[in-house]
């Protein structure tokens, strides 16, 4: 063999190995920045929800209490959120009311803005939005977000004044709710700029944090990161990437086939949904991502809600549809309804107890909220608002 052919060969391997290299290394870095799975490889298993019955066999031989459900609003909602009024102790008690203060508030189809007032609901917003598609609340529900069309407005509940935020795609409010985060698409070009705005001082500044091309993404803020939520769907893997707002860095949080993330308001733990090999996982993360509890049940996040140490979920027991629906894809999309049962889950017990049981009426339940002893929700086949009475109340 000549000494060209031989260094012909040396080239080739060495590039080959460095080729090696370099892939194992991303692939170890990917197995880092990757949440841990919930058993094994860590060596520490995560938790497991006890059942004190046996979810879906049975219905009917559990014993939940007698539920007391009744329609709130007097029309159907595109969105609904609470003006929280501060926590007392007359908050706590058991009362068949909202907590003393709270304020319920909705959209409707037309856009205008309504207060629940017991069957003869108070318009207290009434310019037409038209095309709306998605609805957002600050955490205290001073301010709401809509998304219409292709632009985004902000409505302040207490001045009742709209304000166009130009070229914005999507929002997300912040924890303290006094600052508005938003994707706004730049001119003549396919980047977008995230900006962050001050809607709580009086004359509202704004800043860039940073120019990217994000893609189909939704935000939400939770702790110290803003998160940039993939379009949820089984056929491929999404990647949520999360901006550190204190360190100024965006990096990747985690993946996976349909994945969903809803924080607790604490941002400490957070409920992810995302599919193994086709089967539908439920688990609780920490503010890292590393798993800490198996939920043990097939629900989405959207169906489900924070409250003190507790997590009150929606868990579907049946389907209106022939077949068992793709989730997410045929569930968001409304291609496929549930009847629910509502369960409270102990974060601190480890168990779950039946809340709500269906009878003769069926619920399809999302975007569940607790205010006093009622447990809020709007119902998918009417789209209305529910007040479910509860017998305990989390601190």
């Amino acid at each position: 063999m000549s000494r060209k052919k031989n260094i012909a060969i040396f080239v080739i391997l060495t590039v080959f190995a460095l080729g090696l290299g370099v892939y194992f290394a991303w692939r170890k870095s990917r197995e880092i920045l990757n949440p841990p799975p919930p058993t094994g490889e860590t060596g520490l298993p995560a938790v497991t929800f006890r059942s004190t019955s046996t979810l879906g066999e049975g219905v009917g031989a559990i014993s939940a209490p007698a539920a007391q459900v009744a329609a709130l609003s007097d029309q159907p909602v595109l969105g609904y959120w609470i003006t929280r009024a501060p926590q007392t102790s007359a908050s706590r008690t058991l009362q068949a009311a909202p907590a003393s203060g709270d304020r319920i508030l909705y959209i409707n189809e037309k856009g205008h803005i309504y207060e629940v007032k017991d069957g003869n609901d108070e318009m207290i917003g009434a310019q037409d939005v038209e095309d709306i598609r998605g609805v957002k609340s600050s955490p205290d529900g001073r301010f709401v977000l809509v998304r219409s069309g292709a632009s985004i407005r902000l409505f302040n509940i207490e001045a009742k004044t709209w304000r166009d935020l130009s070229r914005g795609i999507t929002g997300a409010f912040s924890p303290d709710s006094k600052r508005l985060v938003y994707l706004r698409a730049k001119e003549g070009t396919v980047e977008i700029d995230l900006v962050l705005r001050d809607i709580a001082a009086p004359r509202q500044t704004e800043q860039i944090l940073i120019t990217a091309f994000f893609g189909d993404v939704d935000l939400g803020w939770s702790g110290g990161k803003i998160f940039f939520n993939p379009k949820p769907s089984a056929s491929y893997d999404g990647e949520l990437w999360a901006y550190d707002t204190a360190k100024r860095t965006l990096g990747f949080f985690a993946s996976g086939d349909g994945l969903m993330l809803a924080w607790s308001p604490n941002g400490k733990t957070g409920l992810r949904f995302r599919l193994a090999s086709g089967i539908p996982e439920l688990h609780l993360v920490d503010r890292d991502g590393v798993v800490t509890a198996n939920v043990g049940v097939a629900t989405l996040p959207s169906k489900c809600s924070f409250a003190g140490d507790s997590l009150y979920c929606a868990i579907p027991i049946g389907y209106n549809s022939a077949q068992d629906p793709l989730l997410p894809d045929d569930y968001l999309k409304r291609a496929a309804y549930s009847t629910d049962s509502i369960y409270r889950l102990s974060t601190a017990e480890n168990i779950f107890d039946p809340v709500f049981l269906p009878s003769d009426t069926q619920f399809d339940a999302i975007n569940l909220q607790l205010s006093g002893n009622r447990l809020l929700f709007m119902n998918r086949y009417d789209n209305k608002i529910y007040g479910l009475v509860i017998r305990q109340i989390s601190n």
